[in-house]
């Protein structure tokens, strides 16, 4: 009986090596954004201080303006925070919440100090009404303190290359969160390759469980959700006044994907609308 044990005990590890390296080779897929291809040309009346609209299936890089200029990101820096946690909190581990998240302000789901929280309902309270709060738990939660969980989101980023990316908090309130539209466009990548991530942004709205509150109604935050524009998957926006108005934002029509990136721009939504509709008008 021993012997049958060990058996099974042996094809049960020679079958999970595999599915474990064939992940990580999943995940080293992203491809490299490619600045060489035709770039189209697009009249924004008012342009963004930084953006840059790219294919996420191959890299190709349509528009560009101001691509590799760090600047303050905001919020956008939450998909980091959701990246880094998604590895170390499965769905259903209950975070604890301190005083510290409980008192994230400006933007809040209302977290109670004290009360124990889903990790994926962190993280949906984080992605889709850009819950600060919610932030903080996860970092606090995932690395123990949030300056440990910073540390991790800094390693993260330079292992993917991130050169003009420096991160100081989990929300993105601080003016020293900064990245730039090639930095965020991989980072973008890199997060809607993760399942509970892509997820949660498609989101246009839920009710969240928050224990000490109940049922909680949440928007997304991104102006393309709220416009009901057509394919729409996510992903995230941001804003301070260091940042201005930030967005990220992923459409699928016909089979083809786009993603704009907008870093300080007067008109997110109607900006990003017009360079995806011209984007798609050049893959046609």
């Amino acid at each position: 009986m021993r012997l049958r044990r060990l058996s099974a005990l042996a094809v049960l590890v020679v079958v999970l090596i595999p599915s474990a390296t064939l992940a990580k080779k999943d995940r080293d897929k992203t491809p490299k954004l490619d600045f060489d291809s035709k770039q189209i040309k697009v009249n924004l009346s008012d342009e963004p201080k930084g953006g840059l609209l790219f294919n996420p299936e191959d890299g190709e890089v349509l528009w560009q303006e101001g691509a590799h200029g760090t600047r303050p990101v905001a919020s956008i820096t939450k998909l980091m925070t959701a990246l880094v946690a998604v590895d170390e909190l499965d769905p259903r581990d209950k975070v604890k919440i301190t005083r510290e998240a409980a008192g994230q302000e400006p933007v809040n789901v209302g977290l109670k100090d004290g009360t124990r929280v889903p990790a994926e309902t962190l993280l949906e309270a984080a992605l889709i009404p850009s819950g600060n709060d919610a932030s903080v738990a996860l970092a606090e939660g995932a690395s123990g303190s949030t300056k440990k969980f910073v540390k991790d989101m800094n390693r993260r980023a330079k292992k993917l290359d991130l050169d003009c990316t420096k991160f100081q908090t989990p929300s993105g309130l601080s003016s020293s969160d900064k990245s730039c539209p090639e930095d965020l466009a991989t980072l973008t990548m890199e997060a809607l390759e993760e399942e509970r991530i892509a997820d949660v942004v498609k989101k246009r709205g839920m009710k969240l469980k928050i224990p000490g509150r109940g049922g909680v109604r949440v928007v997304s935050t991104n102006p393309l959700h709220r416009e009901n524009y057509k394919g729409t998957t996510g992903v995230k926006t941001g804003f301070t006044s260091a940042a201005g108005h930030c967005l990220v934002a992923a459409v699928k029509q016909h089979g083809d994907t786009l993603v704009a990136v907008l870093l300080d721009s007067p008109d997110t939504g109607a900006q990003a609308e017009k360079l995806i509709e011209k984007g798609f008008d050049e893959l046609k």
